[in-house]
């Protein structure tokens, strides 16, 4: 069901669509004689300028920009709305060619983004530790490819605090347009050629509106079902390009209008203020900032009396926008990074007043240059495209690969130092026989034990952690049976709905298929007395875990919910400690200074769902390592081997550490 706010975008949308319907009518904006001309339009700038601005005051953090964010969507439709432009043009003069566009999206996307892209690379060496270098590699990679959106989805939520450390978090946006620029042009040309045999003025109307209106369904279907997939990916993001494609299709017949200019400032303006990230954009909450800037585009001029969009102080920023949005971004989290995402105020906003004369001179000896045909040919542009390329690949696949420059960075230490570094990849190795030995053993039939001792294990790599723990204590757990089984948090939902007779087995789906059927095969879920329910925790499954705690309770369960505890990588922030020289104490503040927050948000989240349910039990996995009182974690044991090898699973001497803790904790104590 829609709310009320819903009803009110939905009516929005119409009367928008009616708009430019109407201001389209009686001609077209290109006819066979040629290309209407479009004057060059100060104001479109002033528009880029606050939208750029919007970005970077919510990056930074300012008060009062909540929806800031919503300034990306404000560019997409002005850029849907210059490209449709241009290809018009083109294309109604006989003089459009796809290397000819492509040329001219080259020399005005990549020359700049090659320079600010490569720039971090050095400086990521000199601020950052392995895993964030593996992270800026991947992005670096990504962008090359024009996928960073694509490698974000899989990533990162683009509102989690730990996502605002990646340099090229923001490119995510530019990969979008280009997605876009593969296929809008050839629909473009298409529908032309077959539309001057009648309409063609009216069929590219239709097919645009379609298209519009079936991506922004999805987006809102998308944004309720799997918002990281809607924010970051090209179908649920087109419609506000093409409500620019529509808006250029009706701009040469629209005249300009005071009051409906200043509403399209109110609707942009308000909705930076307004939204807040939890808003589900880019659905239908997107729609007044949309709206918005399209009632601008068609209706705001230069010589419009109090137009401040027209302002020099503002076309002077919109020209440069460009750059601004580049630097930003990189400014931010190499600050963040180095300050452990201590940055002040004071701090993030002088960063975005030093992001200016970077972005000036980017403008000024990049962009410009490279822009200018008569100084830069297409074959000089689509070198450097290559070479940058070319680079950003070799850069990113050779940081990924060895774990962020894992051992240089490792060699470069003090020879005294190097002891404190965790070694992720041996400990990996060391552990793994172990792991597969206790795997078999965990799905055997359950053992003597006294009332209450059955314990099943359920979920993923963390489930099989805390299997392990057990075992390799067994001293602390006598009288107790406990046995692990693989079921993964996607598929907890269904295993509830099965547990209530709502879902068959054969509706199941192949890949929860596998985990479920040998977990009822073993009859060990009908056979315990406690189960323990321990997941990675994607934030998509946790309604599925609570679901799934009820209905094992509903079977006379007792359930025990563990919320995970993952840090940012101890291998990376071991070698930091040991290239500040610290000693074993500040290394455990240090670890608690840096949980993982999107993991401890989505234990929150958990903690909620499952504590009020009767029969249930939720510990925090954070109670294994750390102290909150005392703001310390513990890295390493008395001997000085590490606990865990990378940001939340357990090295062998880790897995004895944790099996004492739980123990002591009387987590599976019987009841």
């Amino acid at each position: 069901m829609f709310a009320l706010a819903d009803v009110g975008r939905a009516a929005l949308f119409a009367v928008l669509m009616w708009a430019i319907r109407k201001t389209g009518e009686g001609g077209r904006i290109w006819d066979s004689t040629g290309p209407h001309v479009v004057a060059y339009r100060p104001e479109i700038d002033g528009l880029r300028a606050i939208a750029v601005l919007a970005v970077m005051l919510f990056h930074a953090g300012i008060p009062g920009f909540g929806g800031g964010y919503i300034g990306v969507d404000v560019f997409f439709v002005i850029s849907g709305f210059v490209i449709t432009n241009s290809i018009g043009a083109d294309v109604a003069s006989g003089s459009f060619s796809f290397l000819k566009f492509y040329t001219r999206r080259a020399r005005r996307i990549i020359p700049a983004l090659a320079f600010v892209s490569l720039i971090c690379a050095p400086v990521a060496w000199f601020v950052m530790v392995p895993h964030e270098i593996m992270e800026l590699s991947a992005a670096l990679f990504a962008v090359a490819a024009f996928a960073s959106n694509v490698l974000f989805w899989f990533r990162s939520n683009y509102f989690a605090p730990d996502a605002q450390l990646n340099p090229l978090l923001h490119t995510w946006s530019l990969a979008v347009e280009e997605q876009f620029y593969l296929l809008f042009p050839l629909l473009f040309v298409v529908l032309w050629r077959v539309g001057r045999r009648w309409l063609v003025t009216r069929l590219l109307r239709a097919v645009l509106l379609l298209l519009l209106v079936a991506s922004l369904a999805a987006a809102q279907i998308a944004v309720e079902r799997s918002p990281v997939a809607a924010f970051y990916l090209a179908p649920f993001r087109i419609w506000e390009l093409l409500a620019g494609a529509l808006a250029a299709r009706s701009q040469g017949h629209a005249s300009a209008n005071q009051a409906l200019a200043a509403l399209g400032m109110v609707l942009v303006v308000g909705s930076i203020v307004l939204l807040q990230p939890q808003s589900a954009v880019p659905g239908l909450a997107a729609l007044p900032a949309v709206g918005g800037t399209v009632l601008l585009l068609l209706f705001s001029r230069a010589d419009m009396r109090g137009n401040g969009l027209a302002g020099p102080m503002l076309v002077r920023v919109g020209l440069i926008s460009y750059s601004l949005y580049l630097w930003h971004q990189p400014l931010l989290a190499f600050a963040r990074v180095a300050t452990l995402d201590q940055l002040p105020l004071a701090a993030r906003a002088a960063l975005m007043v030093a992001a200016f004369p970077l972005a000036y001179l980017t403008w000024r000896f990049i962009e410009m240059p490279f822009r200018d045909r008569r100084r830069t040919t297409g074959w000089m542009v689509w070198s450097v495209a290559g070479a940058f390329t070319v680079t950003a690949l070799a850069l990113g696949a050779a940081g990924f690969r060895t774990w962020g420059f894992y051992d240089a960075k490792l060699r470069a230490l003090p020879q005294a130092m190097q002891a404190m570094v965790i070694d992720r990849p041996r400990e990996l190795q060391r552990r793994t026989p172990l792991w597969e030995a206790m795997r078999a053993a965990g799905s055997r039939p359950f053992g003597p034990a006294v009332k209450g001792g059955r314990v099943l294990i359920l979920g993923d790599s963390k489930a099989e952690d805390l299997h392990v723990s057990t075992r390799l204590r067994s001293d602390l757990f006598k009288g107790m049976s406990i046995r692990a089984m693989e079921l993964d948090d996607p598929c907890m939902s269904d295993m509830a709905r099965l547990l209530d007779g709502q879902l068959a087995a054969r509706a199941l789906s192949a890949y929860c298929r596998i985990d479920i059927a040998p977990l009822i095969g073993s009859g060990l879920l009908g056979q315990s007395d406690t189960v323990v329910l321990a997941a990675l925790w994607d934030s998509a499954s946790l309604d599925g875990a609570a679901r799934l705690a009820a209905a094992l309770h509903r079977r006379s369960k007792r359930v025990a919910v563990i919320g995970m505890a993952n840090f940012n990588d101890p291998s990376s922030l071991s070698m930091r400690l040991a290239r500040r020289g610290a000693n074993a104490v500040a290394a455990e503040q240090y670890l608690w200074a840096n949980k993982l927050a999107t993991s401890t948000s989505r234990a929150e989240r958990l903690r909620g769902l499952v504590s009020g349910q009767p029969g249930v039990e939720y510990h925090s996995a954070f109670k294994l390592y750390c102290n909150d009182a005392v703001r310390r974690c513990r890295m390493y044991d008395r001997d000085g081997r590490p606990l865990l090898f990378d940001s939340g699973h357990v090295t062998i001497e880790g897995a004895r550490f944790v099996g004492g803790r739980i123990a002591q904790l009387g987590w599976f104590n019987p009841r």
